[in-house]
């Protein structure tokens, strides 16, 4: 018999650990031959609705997208004209810089660790803004009163993308009711643990959703992805549960990670930031030669070297890390 490689462990695309299969089976049941002979309704009203009840926001306030994804992919084709400028922090996430290289936009930057740096934004005189929180990669999490003082600053949307939110136990969505300038963006994809269904949606004015409803492609959710997002929302108890361990093997990882001696963040989303290291790049591929992938970051600047962000696994899994970074100590600095 050929013995067969073992697979390794994924610690780079910030997925949660376990897996929802109540929303899964649920979804199944509930599914039909005749839900796949047909086309699904445009907007997933079904969906829409039920976030509109869980969040409290009016229908027409709410867009849902292929993924928060696609829900920045649209604010930036229908909010930045080509060869405008959008706003971001940096180091942030790579997407942004994706979608406005896609849309002929520039990308102007500013630097960020534990704090938003409000008036370094605002003088970028950006035709909108993208700002996560808590941040990717760094797992920075910023106060409400920070996006208050940018949405006060500036006269451009500000689209505040809160992927992890769940793990930060931060809810900035109101900010989308109270704020003709903000969008406020979520994901199935993290504390759900659904991103195979691809599901997002977007909280903001109608003045701000209608263009990127225009542009929307009309069935852009499947009937599957409806049904099983559907499933995953009335499934509080996964999320909690799910937020409940990230918490505390976060605190344990960032505390064993330190205690190594490597340069570790404090993080409020579903992973840490490790550096950065002069030779990052070294120890990442050390650590994928030992069976566990993490994400390799550029340092704004590169003069620092490179950094690595490490998703929140299972004990075994974060154990295994740990075991694989003491085998690379001398890279440390």
């Amino acid at each position: 018999m050929i013995p067969t490689a073992r697979p390794p462990i994924r610690l780079d695309r910030n997925t949660t650990p376990f897996l929802n299969e109540s929303a899964i089976l649920r979804a199944l049941r509930a599914m039909t031959p005749w839900d796949l002979a047909m086309y699904p309704e445009p907007g997933a009203p079904a969906l829409t609705r039920a976030i509109a009840d869980r969040v409290r926001f009016p229908v027409d306030r709410i867009l849902l997208g292929n993924g928060s994804d696609e829900i920045l992919d649209l604010a930036m084709r229908a909010l930045v004209p080509r060869g405008g400028s959008i706003g971001v922090i940096e180091p942030s996430f790579g997407m942004y810089d994706h979608f406005a290289r896609a849309c002929g936009v520039d990308v102007r930057r500013v630097p960020a660790r534990d704090t938003l740096p409000v008036d370094a934004l605002a003088a970028l005189r950006a035709d909108a803004y993208f700002v996560p929180s808590p941040n990717n990669p760094t797992g920075a999490a910023f106060p409400r009163a920070a996006f208050e003082g940018l949405l006060d600053r500036v006269d451009a949307p500000v689209v505040i993308d809160e992927a992890y939110a769940e793990f930060a136990r931060q809810d900035l969505r109101s900010l989308a009711a109270g704020n003709e300038r903000a969008i406020v963006t979520r994901t199935f994809s993290k504390a759900y643990g659904v991103p195979g269904i691809r599901v997002g949606y977007a909280l903001g004015p109608p003045d701000l959703l209608d263009p990127m409803r225009r542009i929307r492609m009309p069935y852009n959710l499947s009937a599957w992805s409806e049904r099983a997002a559907l499933a995953a929302l009335e499934d509080g108890a996964f999320v909690d549960r799910a937020v409940a361990f990230v918490t505390t093997e976060r605190a344990r990882l960032t505390d064993a990670i330190g205690e190594r001696g490597w340069p570790v963040w404090p993080s409020r989303a579903n992973f840490v930031f490790v550096g950065p290291l002069r030779r990052g790049a070294e120890v990442h591929d050390a650590l994928r030669d030992r069976g566990v992938l993490v994400k390799l970051v550029d340092w704004p600047g590169g003069a620092e070297g490179r950094s690595l962000r490490i998703t929140i696994g299972t004990r075994d899994q974060d154990d295994a890390l740990l075991r694989a970074l003491e085998e690379v100590s001398a890279w440390r600095a």
